[in-house]
């Protein structure tokens, strides 16, 4: 039986859909060689070289860590939201076009996953890895032509230099160990800034290390403080010195069973038994409390604010707010500047870019106050441009855009 792979650990798809997406990929309208990478991207195994196995080893454990989980979650749902269009420069002005090529590609990026899926994907790497990456499969017969895109495990690519150019070309581990060289036009690269690399992003878990640890020795010291039969123990009973092994085998086994069963009384002789309760020291509650500053480090390390210490709904509102604002949206256009340079670009042309809504609250009575103020003095053409509008063009209406807009 074939291994999962990461995305199959990640998305829960058994074995048997892979037997079914095998002739899916066979009919794709994509070249043999896409073909044959696609199926290495969604059988083959994660990397495991010795060198690489503590980092692997380490962004396993914070995805399985609750606080790091719910903020990259929270990030990637905030950030997939979103829709995308394609702007285009005409006369220095910007128009949305509608249903060009490379949108009706995103509502349709392959036969598995949509894009809300790769978003998303793509968001846990960045954050675990500091870099995502895309595989652009191209047209049997049209190499200029993009027809499929699929998410890569960031785990299984390396970014190659030379003294040329940057990057001119991506290494890529292939299920059975060997690497496949893949042009970079065919590789969309995500990444963070990094100081120390322009190649290779620096994820947000580099500066998690610590608080990661701390998060994972405290969480444990409380798993084995309350799960039954293990750490210390909350109440000691004590049997009389002079009880017989025989009798004291038979009472505790009595004890524990009534305890087992959450039974209330006990029925027992006065003076046979002494109870002591063992508390927690002061060391041990600091140590409990100390998990609240850990999850506040980790909530500014990953969101950039400490979300999970609100309760009030005003303070709820205030946090979507800024996370928006503060957060979400430069990511948006960080990766849309990106993702314009590597496809849209290369694609489509340099006059067409990639956008993002813009998900900031905005004030609407405001803008309404302010644009009947200003528009007093726009023609129909200057109102129609600060709306992302082209000029007014009618054969039978000359001249109607030049026209003040309360005489339009």
């Amino acid at each position: 039986m074939q291994k999962k792979s990461t995305i199959d650990r990640v998305v829960g798809w058994g074995v048997d859909r892979y037997s079914n997406a095998k002739d899916l990929w066979n009919k794709a309208n994509t070249t043999g060689e896409a073909n044959s990478l696609i199926g290495s991207i969604l059988t083959g195994r994660s990397s495991t070289d010795s060198e690489r196995w503590n980092e692997s080893e380490r962004r396993r454990q914070a995805a399985a860590t609750s606080w790091i989980y719910s903020d990259i979650r929270l990030l990637g749902q905030e950030f997939s939201g979103a829709d995308m269009k394609i702007i285009q420069v005409v006369d220095n002005q910007e128009v949305e076009i509608k249903n060009h090529d490379a949108e009706l590609l995103f509502k349709h990026p392959n036969d598995i996953c949509d894009m809300i899926f790769i978003w998303q994907y793509s968001i846990w790497w960045l954050n675990l890895r500091g870099n995502a990456y895309w595989f652009l499969a191209p047209e049997a017969g049209n190499k200029n032509q993009i027809a499929e895109i699929w998410p890569v495990p960031a785990d299984r690519i390396t970014p190659l230099a030379d003294k040329t150019q940057l990057i001119n070309g991506y290494a890529y581990k292939m299920a059975d160990g060997s690497y496949k060289l893949i042009d970079p036009r065919y590789i969309v690269h995500f990444m963070f800034p990094n100081p120390f690399s322009l190649i290779d992003g620096l994820p947000p878990l580099s500066a998690a290390h610590i608080a990661l640890d701390t998060e994972v020795g405290i969480s444990t010291y409380q798993r084995d403080m309350y799960v039954t039969g293990r750490g210390v123990p909350h109440t000691i009973l004590a049997l009389p010195q002079d009880t017989g092994e025989r009798d004291f085998i038979s009472i505790a086994s009595q004890i524990r069973e009534e305890f087992a069963e959450e039974r209330k009384i006990i029925v027992t002789r006065s003076g046979d038994i002494n109870v002591a309760k063992v508390g927690l020291t002061n060391r041990e509650m600091d140590l409990v409390a100390q998990r609240n500053f850990t999850r506040d480090e980790l909530d500014t390390i990953f969101l950039g604010f400490s979300i999970h210490s609100a309760t009030l709904k005003r303070e709820l509102d205030t946090i979507d707010k800024m996370i928006k604002e503060k957060t979400v949206y430069p990511l948006h256009r960080l990766l849309s500047g990106q993702l314009t340079l590597q496809f849209i670009n290369p694609y489509y042309g340099r006059q067409y870019r990639a956008e993002f809504e813009d998900i900031r609250a905005q004030d609407r009575a405001l803008l309404v106050q302010e644009r009947n103020v200003y528009w007093r003095a726009y023609s129909f053409d200057g109102a129609r441009k600060d709306l992302n509008l082209l000029p007014y063009e009618n054969p039978k209406l000359p001249g109607l855009g030049d026209l003040p807009l309360n005489l339009a």
